[in-house]
């Protein structure tokens, strides 16, 4: 029981200073760049006179329409950023910081799902670790972390989709959930290009795996899959994606981009890869 209250307290404590550490980190991070444009109603990608703040939700929607015909179909992170926006940076500050916890502490428990629990007792050395990996080798953390517009359109978006995968692995479906996990699958689909389409695809075969195994198929868990499409294909649709994305050949000099992005990815996390190998193998090893 002491040995139980004793790693309690080390995780509280690794909790706060993971939180004290991402806040000083934010209170001295300004606004920059895109921050400004979204402290009003989204007209144009630069602010000019007679802008007006975001007073209200129909004043929100409405920038976020706008925002939509003219720059990106990101209404997700953009409406996170343009709340925030709205008040005092230290209550982006604080939140933020709590926001970047559950990162890591979402993702500790999604790795208890998936392994045995007897690695349990080693929680506490593994939330460490991740919030290391995480510092080391999160992209620019500065601009997707620390950065109000990055932060709402990739740290927050992230946390959306990895809370939709941890309640999915429940298969907890009751009818009750519904009501607010298909706003959150919806919201997750109209995150970002680059993770929506990613967690869509693993829990559209997380579903068909348990219709397969268990010749069942949850309601609840096919609408998710349709409202997360549906926010997804929104967010596609935006007119001031395609118009920007217009002169981008995705097919031009394609094994030239191949090639470079893979040299960029072992550049970067070469050791990551690594490690990970070394993971696989360790636990099929004790399997």
């Amino acid at each position: 029981m002491k040995e139980k209250n004793n790693k309690e307290i080390v995780y509280l404590l690794v909790c706060l200073v993971v939180v004290t550490l991402i806040y000083l980190l934010n209170h001295f991070t300004l606004y920059t760049s895109d921050d400004f444009v979204y402290r009003f109603i989204y007209k144009e990608p630069f602010p000019s006179a007679n802008e007006q703040p975001v007073r209200s939700l129909f004043d929100l929607i409405t920038s976020q329409i706008n925002h939509w015909k003219v720059w990106n179909g990101r209404f997700t992170g953009h409406s996170i950023v343009q709340i925030f926006m709205q008040h005092n940076k230290e209550v982006f500050n604080v939140f933020n910081s709590f926001v970047f916890l559950s990162l890591g502490i979402l993702i500790d428990s999604l790795s208890f799902e998936i392994v045995s629990n007897k690695h349990r007792k080693h929680q506490v050395l593994y939330l460490a670790i991740i919030f290391l990996i995480l510092w080391w080798f999160l992209p620019e953390i500065g601009k997707t972390v620390l950065w109000i517009s990055g932060s709402g359109n990739y740290l927050w978006t992230a946390v959306l989709d990895l809370l939709w995968l941890k309640v999915v692995l429940k298969r907890n479906q009751s009818p009750y959930n519904i009501l607010w996990t298909i706003p959150l699958a919806f919201f997750s689909g109209a995150g970002n290009e680059n993770t929506s389409p990613a967690f869509i695809l693993l829990i559209s075969l997380i579903i068909l795996y348990d219709a397969v195994s268990e010749k069942r198929v949850g309601v609840s868990r096919v609408l998710e899959i349709v409202a997360a499409c549906i926010g997804f294909l929104l967010m596609l649709a935006s007119p001031g994606s395609q118009k920007r994305a217009g002169d981008i050949s995705l097919f031009y000099d394609l094994s030239n981009k191949l090639a470079n992005l893979f040299q960029m990815s072992w550049q970067k996390y070469s050791i990551l890869y690594i490690a990970i190998l070394v993971l696989f193998y360790h636990l099929s090893s004790m399997s």
